[in-house]
């Protein structure tokens, strides 16, 4: 499949799914919030796990929204898509934010984003399927590669750091936010102990997990 094909069938996915979530809400800028949607559905009890429990079957059929969904409910539906028009070779990218690593302690939550890399002739180019339903539009800058900050949500900062480059069945086999966790912390452990010319950043960041508990995270 040549790049331009490729890049094709990438449109058609994005189209995909801009047209999933518009059809739903007609402005995503003023999109229901996470917050507002789990105030309106008292039946979603565990919110922590919510959209990483959700499939791409779960989110259309049960109409779930654009922000209720987020980041991890939008690659899974590129996944989806994907499959449908005869797109394979791409990845889901897990990002994390590096201040969240930095600051937060053990117990909060740490804010990841997820976006996915296309494999052209020349190598892995990342997009966002929330940034747009093109190709063009929707281009994340930088190498894909582990360790690497990039500017993962269009904030013109290069604030987040690639944890993991997994295939759709692996991605797709995360089912809650501890198995996500699990992915960042395993990313920054290996992008910390391969950098080990900058001792400094390396203890930083690789201060926060032990060898052992390194050991024992799966996904």
């Amino acid at each position: 499949m040549t790049d331009e094909e490729i890049i094709e069938k990438t449109n058609a996915v994005l189209e995909k799914i801009d047209a999933f979530f518009h059809k739903l809400e007609p402005s995503l800028k003023n999109a229901i919030s996470r917050d507002d949607y789990f105030e309106q559905h008292p039946e979603i009890k565990d919110h922590v796990n919510y959209n990483f429990s959700l499939s791409a079957d779960d989110i259309i059929d049960q109409q779930i929204p654009y922000n209720a969904a987020g980041c991890t409910g939008r690659a899974k539906l590129f996944t989806k898509y994907a499959q449908e028009v005869g797109l394979e070779d791409y990845s889901i990218v897990a990002t994390v934010k590096k201040d969240d690593v930095k600051n937060k302690n053990s117990g909060e939550m740490i804010d990841g984003h997820q976006i996915i890399a296309i494999q052209l002739s020349d190598g892995l180019h990342m997009i966002d399927p929330g940034a747009g339903k093109t190709y063009e539009k929707a281009i994340v800058n930088g190498d894909c590669k582990i360790g690497e900050n990039i500017d993962a949500v269009g904030n013109n900062n290069k604030d987040y750091m690639i944890t993991a480059i997994l295939k759709p069945k692996k991605y797709n086999r995360i089912k809650t936010y501890n198995q996500m966790k699990n992915v960042y912390l395993r990313g920054i452990y290996e992008a910390a102990t391969n950098k080990l010319k900058d001792q400094s950043s390396a203890k930083t960041m690789a201060g926060m997990l032990s060898q052992k508990q390194t050991d024992q995270i799966s996904y």
